[in-house]
């Protein structure tokens, strides 16, 4: 468990000052003679991790590549306040039965040669509790969007309205 920076330091403070106060209350003791070293000889075994679960090929790209997978279509969900230079969207699309929701903007201007570029953002995590499609992350899909991209920033399963 991560604990913030501060909270360990009043932890460590706190154990110097019972330190502090332990030696000031210890009454005097006769001294010790000097304690005699002995080497002994130690085995240590050598630990091999195991995985949580077991990789296989269903995570390689050769695999995937091979795999049939039905796109369902892009689903324009609410139209959202325009950008500088784009439109936005919150959209939807089915992914293995749930229903996946994301913001999506798309450049004004006439449509290049070949269509837009592309690019499918992924946020890290937030906790889902606290996590809104049209938060985080706008600085990028803002400078993305302005770049000509049509950007589509995915919320998560459990986060936003996806399932």
């Amino acid at each position: 468990m991560k604990y913030p920076r501060f909270v360990l330091l009043i932890v460590l403070i706190g154990a110097l000052s019972l330190r502090s106060v332990h030696a000031q209350t210890t009454q005097p003791t006769t001294p010790s003679p000097a304690p005699t070293t002995t080497a002994t000889a130690t085995t240590t075994a050598t630990v091999t991790p195991t995985p949580a679960f077991e990789v296989g090929n269903e995570l390689t790209i050769d695999y995937l590549a091979e795999l049939e997978i039905e796109a369902s279509p892009i689903v324009f969900e609410q139209r959202l306040a325009d950008g500088a230079n784009y439109q936005q969207y919150i959209a939807s699309y089915i992914s293995e039965d749930h229903q996946i929701y994301g913001l999506l903007t798309i450049p004004y201007g006439d449509v290049p040669e070949g269509g837009f570029k592309a690019i499918v953002f992924n946020h890290g995590y937030i906790p889902p509790d606290i996590y809104r499609t049209t938060e985080r992350y706008i600085a990028y899909v803002d400078a993305l969007a302005r770049a000509g991209f049509v950007v589509f920033k995915i919320d998560m399963r459990g986060h936003g309205n996806s399932e």
